[in-house]
């Protein structure tokens, strides 16, 4: 089997959701979808226009029998609240956010973290980051820790390590500056971050390429990238104080079916 390098693997939440609900492994995003139209449908429940209809071409399983089998999954899948973000954060979780920095649930929950995210299954990180979107998502966190078998002062404390972990990522971190990479202006030292394939000269290629991936999709930078950036006060500060800003949601890559609660 193909090894993937850390710094490029990743698991879409949409996957990752669909399996913690299903209980099942290997389940697509759009078979999960067909799954949840359909169980609406069959529990006279409204489906929002901006679920996705489309089947495709090629044969499906949805896992209907599997999410209906799991009643506090299936509660949340049929509530008001199913792909809702909240308004705020549990007051518990408050103190794990850094800089001032503070995402909404809506702004974390729609971006697309690409491989800043906790990656194997068996590990503590990858649940507590599930706990995480799965709160942004609308889920309350009494179904939570019911569906997941634990009781709720653990899934507040998961809450609270996934969101400082986040702050580990310097990628997360620069995303939540808010910086509005195409009208802000680099400052000489952070063209450094083009050195670290080891070459001396920063080339106008590097620095282009740099550039769109900080304006068009910042995450698909590696894990390690911008921890110069993150490392210097300098530049961190310049970054969360002195930069034109731009909204947290929709600029990159997002998820189109979470809704906020609040316009």
């Amino acid at each position: 089997m193909r090894r993937v390098h850390k710094d490029r693997r990743s698991r879409p939440f949409l996957t990752m959701i669909a399996h913690l609900l299903a209980r099942k492994a290997r389940i697509s995003r759009s078979d999960f979808w067909i799954a949840v139209r359909s169980l609406r449908v069959k529990y006279g429940c409204h489906v929002p226009a901006r679920f996705p209809s489309s089947i495709g071409y090629r044969p499906r399983s949805p896992p209907i029998k599997e999410l209906e089998a799991q009643p506090h999954a299936l509660e949340w899948i049929l509530s008001d609240t199913f792909c809702v973000a909240p308004k705020k954060w549990p007051e518990s979780m408050l103190s794990s956010f850094r800089y001032r920095l503070i995402p909404s649930p809506f702004e974390f929950g729609s971006i697309e973290l690409r491989a800043h995210v906790p990656f194997t299954v068996r590990n503590q990180k990858y649940y507590d980051y599930a706990y995480l979107k799965l709160y942004c998502y609308g889920m309350p966190i009494r179904l939570i820790a019911a569906h997941c078998d634990a009781d709720e002062e653990t899934v507040h404390e998961g809450l609270y390590r996934a969101m400082s972990r986040m702050f580990e990522s310097p990628v997360f971190v620069i995303w939540a500056t808010a910086t509005d990479f195409r009208q802000a202006k680099i400052l000489p030292q952070m063209w450094h971050e083009c050195r670290k394939d080891g070459s001396k000269r920063i080339t106008a290629a590097k620095r282009g390429a740099l550039m769109l991936k900080l304006q068009t999709d910042l995450f698909s930078l590696s894990t390690t990238a911008l921890d110069t950036w993150v490392s210097s006060p300098f530049i961190l500060s310049y970054l969360i104080h002195a930069t034109p800003k731009q909204p947290r949601s929709g600029m990159y890559p997002f998820d189109p079916y979470l809704e906020r609660t609040y316009k």
